[in-house]
């Protein structure tokens, strides 16, 4: 059930704040980031009904039926650094244009306690075709105060704003208010703070009877804001999953790849995405979402091989919260393999032996020391050129063999075939 009379008359749909308009000759400030909906701050209308009655009295829903704008959806507060923000969630649009003649004007409250002090926010939107009221043209599209309403605590240099909903999301009426006038009024405010009785209050105000349409009803803890608890504001959560990591060899690429999601599980396009491999470096890639939410990357393994930690990582935006996972890449040897032999004869008494150590996409593995020996005997090491050639000079009659021990977690042994010169 809706909160009794005892809220909605007189006071309570007092102007507490001197608001600058919402059109006209002043710019509104840019809206803060709106509160989840629904969230588990606030205060959330039970009925969430499109026919709000009156509770004063006249029941005038015969003659004001389905009215969205007056039906309260939630009542959202923070306080920021540099703000108090007070969000009210509604069913619909308070345009002028949705009045009757006989209307003088949507009002709109929000109030609530810190510690003893009583906060008492209210705002309306005049219409200019009640024939009842000194309604200036101008005042159709603004949100005001009025100056008959006294008693409530003033806060300087707030504004009000309203955002349409979408059709699936509320449409929300928006007020700020400089946290140092807030402060003036109560002295300083400390985070954990605990706000209690937040409500809200709507009126289809009519010179006749001026009741309320529409009060939020909960009480208690769902009617209480701690502080500095601001997860309700916090960008919707993100997910990154599918991680793949192929193993890869060293020296090689592999292609790793990561999906972005939005909190109800559909692909995000078009977002950044950073791949950092801990490599020693450590390595970071960065790659952009497909279509699909797939982002996509090429890894070079350039350090010996073993399980690499790698991390698919979205930074967040201010629309979307950060997310990651974590994965491995194993990195392994690379084979290698000398050519056979070849022997050349520049004298009757010099003969020349030359190998090539090729890995194992058959490129030359440059600078490589390649070990020569005779009879078994290991005799000269001589590294490899750019080519991955390495040369011997033994003498006629001798049996030569090249050796590669190899590079730990890089590159594995090899041996050539034995060749008597």
């Amino acid at each position: 059930m809706r909160r009794g009379t005892a809220l909605l008359m007189g006071a309570v749909l007092m102007a507490a704040a001197r608001l600058v308009p919402a059109s006209g000759d002043t710019t509104p400030a840019p809206v803060p980031l709106l509160p989840k909906f629904l969230c588990t701050h606030g205060v959330v209308d039970p009925e969430a009904d499109n026919a709000p009655q009156y509770v004063g009295g006249v029941d005038s829903t015969a003659a004001v039926p389905k009215r969205p704008a007056l039906d309260i959806r939630g009542v959202y507060l923070r306080l920021t650094d540099s703000q108090l923000q007070v969000f009210m969630a509604l069913a619909g649009d308070p345009s002028t244009a949705a009045m009757k003649d006989y209307e003088s004007a949507w009002r709109y409250a929000v109030n609530f306690n810190i510690g003893t002090i009583q906060f008492n926010y209210g705002f309306e939107r005049d219409n200019t075709a009640d024939p009842g009221k000194d309604a200036k043209p101008s005042d159709a599209g603004q949100y005001k105060p009025k100056a008959s309403m006294t008693g409530l605590i003033f806060i300087a240099n707030s504004a009000a704003q309203f955002v349409p909903g979408t059709g699936t999301a509320p449409s929300w009426m928006v007020i700020t208010s400089p946290r140092s006038e807030v402060e003036k009024q109560m002295g300083p405010i400390d985070g954990g703070t605990l706000v209690t009785n937040i409500a809200g209050v709507t009126q289809d105000y009519v010179l006749t009877d001026g009741a309320s349409a529409d009060i939020t009803a909960a009480s208690g803890k769902d009617a209480q804001y701690t502080i500095g608890d601001d997860t309700c504001f916090e960008p919707p959560p993100t997910s990154v999953t599918s991680l793949t990591a192929p193993a890869v060899v060293f020296n090689h690429s592999t292609k790793l790849s990561a999906t972005l999601l939005d909190e109800a599980g559909k692909p995000l396009a078009g977002k950044p995405m950073t791949f950092t491999i801990q490599d020693g470096k450590p390595t970071k890639l960065s790659a952009t979402t497909s279509a699909d939410g797939v982002a996509t990357a090429t890894y070079l393994a350039s350090v010996k091989g073993g399980s690499l930690p790698v991390t698919a990582t979205f930074p967040g935006d201010s629309a979307l919260k950060t997310s990651s996972v974590s994965g491995t890449i194993k990195v392994s040897a690379e084979k290698t393999a000398f050519t056979t032999p070849v022997v050349t004869k520049p004298t009757a008494t010099t003969r020349v032996v030359a190998v090539k150590l090729l890995g194992d996409n058959k490129a030359a593995i440059v600078g490589a020391l390649v070990d020569w020996y005779v009879n078994n005997k290991k005799v000269a090491s001589v590294k490899t050129d750019k080519t991955g050639k390495a040369s011997f000079r033994p003498k006629p009659g001798q049996t030569v063999q090249a050796k590669f021990a190899g590079k730990a977690g890089m590159l594995l042994p090899a041996v050539s075939r034995a060749v008597k010169v």
